[in-house]
């Protein structure tokens, strides 16, 4: 029984170090995202520059394609929002995994779920959030964060569609087609999406920086919760 005890305490001291090195990964992608974001608004300013120009020469539309190409972002910059999903999915995996194993407090989200759920449309907009108050939650330690805090998070991450998303439905609604089948639109338009593209953002950076304390906080109460685990003894059950 011993024996198993101990290997059952190593697999899990084993399971938080890898823990803590995810967490480190997806805050240093987090900080590269923020970078990444302020990169996109330098462009977007940019581009703003360039339309002006365009409409006080009085050019009033354009193909879409040749707006965007007055600025283009490196390839590899571009990689970062996705080294980012990957990464955090697989911290996320690995909280609820260590989480499961290490209290006894039920839990509604399995490892798979809790990131499964990032992909599934509509659903998307709720469940991830409802996965991370679980993972800040669960177990007899305090919550990693307040409910308040998480909520700002999430509405940082979902805000941005809210805003953005009358302004490129109307931008689309005045484009029109060539007859080389090249989308037309608005310069006007263009300008207009520009802007709302800062704003949005501008929430997602601090999105970005609330889900750097989130990330941080949930992983060291993890580590407490399986630190503290103390597992029932079959025969003593």
């Amino acid at each position: 029984m011993s024996g198993t005890g101990r290997g059952t305490t190593r697999g899990r001291s084993v399971s938080v170090i890898w823990l803590r090195r995810w967490s480190r990964d997806v805050r240093v992608l987090l900080i590269l995202d923020a970078l990444y974001l302020l990169v996109v608004i330098v462009a977007d300013v940019v581009s703003i520059g360039e339309i002006s120009r365009l409409m006080q020469a009085g050019v009033k539309r354009l193909p879409s394609a040749d707006i965007q190409a007055n600025v283009r972002l490196p390839a590899f910059v571009q990689l970062v929002p996705v080294a980012l999903v990957v990464i955090w999915c697989i911290w996320q995996h690995r909280v609820h995994k260590a989480l499961r194993s290490s209290t006894s407090s039920e839990m509604r989200f399995t490892p798979g779920w809790a990131v499964g759920w990032w992909f599934v449309p509509f659903a998307n907009l709720v469940q991830p959030f409802r996965v991370m108050r679980e993972a800040s939650s669960t177990g007899k330690e305090p919550p990693a964060v307040s409910r308040r805090l998480l909520g700002w998070w999430w509405a940082c991450l979902v805000g941005p569609i809210g805003v953005s998303l009358p302004t490129l439905i109307g931008a689309l609604a005045d484009a029109t087609y060539a007859p080389d089948g090249r989308l037309i639109v608005s310069l006007s338009w263009a300008r207009q999406t520009r802007f709302v593209e800062i704003a949005s953002i501008l929430i997602a950076i601090g999105g970005t920086v609330l889900a750097f304390i989130i990330v941080g906080a949930v992983t060291e109460r993890t580590q407490r919760t399986v630190d503290a685990f103390v597992p029932v003894r079959p025969d003593l059950a």
